[in-house]
């Protein structure tokens, strides 16, 4: 296995990209929403950590 060795320059950069590893970000568009809703029949607030 070939195992590149990089030199980090940028370290602000590359810490925020380490806190940001451990994040999972995606939207849910209105028509799913509602369709969950129609579906499950259980009005549900979106959490926002």
């Amino acid at each position: 296995m070939n195992h590149s060795r990089y030199k980090t320059t940028n370290w602000k950069q590359y810490n925020q990209a380490l806190i940001n590893r451990n994040s999972l970000i995606f939207w849910v568009g209105e028509e799913a929403i509602q369709l969950c809703i129609k579906l499950s029949g259980v009005l549900w607030e979106p959490s926002f950590i």
